[in-house]
């Protein structure tokens, strides 16, 4: 038996992203640090892209500028993993409709795979890029 990630059967189901979950995330964002999720938005790369679309270049592709935000975000979120353990937990347990604890006695790819899912999520960039929206119209 083939034991790879993509023949493995999923143990578990998540439920889309609602208002309430909001809150945890906020907690979760307090503790990666606003200024370090901001800078999630600003690499170069973005900006090139940004300054394309706003010139009209129609051969901007949206979908890559998502994706090099969510890699930026997972790789901001893993290295302040530690500090945002409980949270994460907490906010897959609702979205799975698992205790926090049994979401950490997980194993460590199903972890890994759930965290993924949220984080590659469209409602879930759609957040952090609402909230950096924001965040710069308050700065």
């Amino acid at each position: 038996m083939d034991n790879t990630t993509e023949n493995m059967e999923k143990k578990y189901e998540l439920r889309p992203l609602e208002g309430s979950d909001i809150f945890i995330m906020t907690s979760i964002i307090s503790k990666v640090g606003v200024k370090n999720i901001a800078k999630c938005f600003d690499s170069e790369e973005i900006k090139e892209a940004r300054k394309a679309k706003a010139s009209g270049d129609a051969n901007v592709d949206v979908e890559a500028i998502g994706s090099i935000i969510i890699c930026n975000v997972l790789d901001l979120v893993l290295e302040k993993l530690e500090y945002c353990e409980d949270g994460i937990c907490k906010l897959l347990a609702r979205l799975s409709g698992k205790t926090p604890t049994q979401i950490k006695k997980l194993g460590a790819v199903e972890y890994l795979d759930m965290l993924m899912e949220v984080i590659s999520d469209k409602q879930f960039a759609d957040f952090f890029m609402r909230a950096y929206g924001l965040l710069r119209r308050m700065m």
